[in-house]
């Protein structure tokens, strides 16, 4: 998409100037991404079971109980699985390998953000 399609998408989702006030995404963020993906993944069927067992301790009426309806209309769409397994195998294929990088410390600065390179 050009620019000129994104500022009419957000003109027609946003009304007004607010669509302009929102930031850039920062690249660094998805680390963050990728270890909730795996996360979800990892956790699926317990989310499902937590899900239905919320729904059974509360009322239809109550926002735990919509919570829970919500998130088990989520895990029973199949393509989501499909979406977060893709995230998760990016992650692993491309952005962790970098990140991991970013994390690291070495015993040279001993630093997060300074890193000596060889």
């Amino acid at each position: 998409m050009e620019l000129k399609e994104f500022e009419q998408l957000y003109s027609e989702l946003f009304p007004g100037e607010k669509w302009k006030c929102m930031t850039c995404p920062m690249m660094t963020r998805w680390y963050t991404v990728g270890l909730g993906a795996k996360q979800v993944l990892k956790e699926w069927e317990r989310l499902k079971v937590m899900a239905k067992k919320i729904r059974q301790a509360y009322s239809a009426e109550s926002a735990a109980n919509k919570c829970a309806s919500a998130l088990t209309s989520l895990l029973a769409e199949p393509g989501l699985k499909t979406h977060v397994e893709f995230i998760c195998a990016y992650d692993k294929t491309w952005w962790n390998r970098h990140f991991l990088w970013l994390q690291s410390t070495d015993n040279f600065t001993k630093s997060y953000d300074h890193l000596k390179i060889m």
